[in-house]
């Protein structure tokens, strides 16, 4: 045999050999190690998702109580915003009271001006008065004197002057009238002073008057606007505080932006991470899918499968949309045998409204098996059973979209991937 037959023989038993290596399913040991470490992976994330959302807790907390202080914030602003409106409204009755009373006094200062107008009036007429009487007592001086110096006229002189008695009688008479003439006239101007001295005072008790009434109204409107400056120096000091509570206000805000920001980053790695749970439990999947066939066989874990048929498959796998279990089925599944995976004692064996019928065995040391939907339970709290004993039939009870069996394993109370402790 040549060389070149030798090595084609080896080179066809080498790729048969890699053929055989390729298709042959992965050994149970090394799957298991496989397993474990991917599970190993997916329990560290699930401790950082834990992690994480610890802290996206605190944050939420530390959110609702900035809201909560937030609100408050609110609920102070708006109160003084109140108190603001209240004292703009009394301000605006007294600056109406201020512009009525400003009214007012106009109109008492306008009488006033028209009162010293008639006063001053009055005055030039007693000053006319007078001067009209010292003319006319000038010129009844000057008739006497005239006649003084051109010596006493007697009656006698008269008569004796005069052609005859009516004419004697005519001048007497003359020379009389033109005395009581011009004492008439003094006598009525002195009467026309009286009058104006009168209507002079009048006036200036009712200019008196009106200038005491001015300034009590100027005394009033003092003091309304004293009130109006003091509720202004009040609304300054609440406009200032509404001011700064409205600076922590958004403060406040600010804060509930930046722990906002902090709550999504976490809950970023928090998506990331059951991302990559996600992965790890497809490659778990698919580990298992290099197994072989469902349903036969014991696990290292020393588990059977719970439905022990040809056909069976995993309907839903554990963690997928937060699912907690493994969901396990085959066709025509509805009533068929559902066995214990290892050897316990019953703890539940009940209804519950998402479960339906279900089951709970109890393995010792803290772990546990989940049997769910079942059409009908077979066994009793506190029963013993043995692995591969019927304990229940499939079916579909409770929150069941169609008949398979809800396979949960849990170790003190916390869930665990149910693939991993199955054939």
């Amino acid at each position: 045999m040549n060389k070149k037959r030798i090595f084609s023989i080896l080179s066809v038993i080498l790729a048969a050999i890699l053929l055989c290596s390729t298709i042959l399913p992965l050994s149970a040991e090394t799957v298991e190690e496989k397993k474990a470490a991917l599970q190993e992976k997916i329990d560290s994330l699930n401790e950082e998702i834990k992690e994480n959302e610890a802290q996206i807790s605190v944050l939420k907390g530390q959110i609702a109580e900035q809201e909560a202080f937030a609100g408050e914030l609110n609920a102070q602003i708006a109160a003084l915003q109140s108190q603001i409106d209240a004292l703009e409204q009394k301000m605006a009755i007294l600056q109406t009271e201020i512009d009525t009373l400003n009214a007012t006094i106009k109109e008492k200062s306008d009488k006033i001006i028209v009162l010293e107008e008639e006063i001053k009036k009055t005055e030039d007429e007693i000053i006319d008065c007078e001067e009209e009487i010292e003319q006319d007592y000038e010129i009844l001086k000057t008739r006497i004197r005239s006649l003084y110096m051109n010596g006493t006229v007697s009656e006698i002189e008269v008569l004796f002057s005069s052609e005859d008695l009516t004419d004697f009688l005519i001048i007497l008479e003359l020379l009389n009238g033109i005395s009581r003439h011009d004492t008439a006239i003094i006598e009525e101007i002195k009467a026309q002073i009286v009058n104006l001295d009168i209507k002079k005072a009048t006036l200036d008790e009712n200019k008196v008057i009106l200038e005491e009434e001015k300034a009590l109204l100027e005394e009033e409107k003092a003091e309304i606007e004293a009130a109006k400056a003091e509720l202004q120096e009040d609304q300054a000091v609440l406009d200032a505080t509404q001011s700064q509570i409205e600076k922590n206000w958004m403060e406040v805000n600010a804060i509930i932006a930046q722990l906002d920001q902090q709550s999504d980053t976490f809950q970023s790695l928090v998506t990331k991470a059951e991302a990559e749970k996600a992965k790890f439990a497809a490659q778990i999947d698919a580990l298992v899918y290099q197994r072989g066939s469902y349903g036969t066989g014991t696990s290292a874990s020393g588990f059977v499968w719970p439905l022990q048929y040809p056909g069976v498959y995993i309907s839903c796998y554990y963690g997928k949309n937060g699912h907690g279990g493994t969901d396990i089925t085959m066709p025509a599944a509805l009533g068929k045998n559902v066995s214990c995976v290892a050897d316990g004692v019953v703890l539940i064996s009940g209804w519950h409204w998402s479960y339906g019928n279900y089951i709970v065995v109890d393995h010792g040391n803290g772990l546990s098996t989940y049997y769910a939907h079942n059409l009908q339970n077979n066994v009793v709290q506190g029963q013993q059973v043995k692995q591969n004993q019927v304990i229940a039939l499939l079916g579909s009870t409770g929150n069941s979209t169609g008949p398979h069996i809800h396979f949960e394993v849990r170790v003190n109370g916390s869930r665990r991937n149910p693939e991993l402790y199955l054939p």
